[in-house]
């Protein structure tokens, strides 16, 4: 997968969860902006900021959303990356796996949103059959992408993600997950 083809991507669970009642949205990790230029599509009306490291699928980004804002958030405060505040919708997709202390960062975002707030997220699950069956196997080896991507930084599994939330002052609700189906 080219990095060109990795920031177009559009995470359809992540945005059927995005609730269709957001009106000021703040997305981390946007890339080139496909989450909000679908979500805007159905609901012109929404104002849609997104964060990313990425210069380059930034420059895509501001064609789609309404701002834009190039940020490393492993060293620069959420707080100080934005000028915005007060937003309803916080959109955080496969992204607090890349940073060093995502519960700083979700304790941020705190401060700059509205007191009912919804987050929506989703989060790499470290104790998936198939990561188990390669440690099982010897096989601990990372991938170019995927849940054993070499640029994740941090793992998680559905209890150790939700303590996080909790510990950052979120009520986490697990809404939805990817399941498999193993054959007799």
């Amino acid at each position: 997968m080219s990095s060109a083809n990795y920031y177009d991507g559009l995470n359809e669970k992540l945005f059927k969860l995005i609730p269709r009642s957001a009106r000021k949205v703040l997305e981390l990790g946007c890339a080139n902006g496909q989450l909000g230029r679908a979500f805007k599509a159905q609901n012109p009306c929404v104002h849609w900021s997104g964060v990313d490291i990425s210069t380059e699928a930034l420059a895509h980004a501001t064609q789609h959303l309404d701002a834009v804002f190039h940020t490393d958030l492993n060293q620069t405060r959420i707080q100080d990356a934005v000028k915005e505040r007060a937003f309803d919708t916080i959109v955080i997709g496969d992204l607090l796996e890349h940073l060093i202390h995502p519960e700083k960062v979700l304790t941020d975002l705190l401060d700059i949103s509205t007191g009912d707030v919804t987050l929506v997220c989703c989060i790499p699950n470290m104790t998936h059959f198939s990561v188990i069956q390669r440690l099982l196997t010897g096989d601990m080896s990372y991938d170019a992408h995927g849940l054993l991507d070499k640029t994740h930084l941090r793992f998680f599994s559905p209890a150790s993600s939700c303590k996080m939330f909790l510990d950052s002052g979120w009520l986490p609700d697990m809404q939805d997950s990817y399941t498999t189906a193993q054959a007799d």
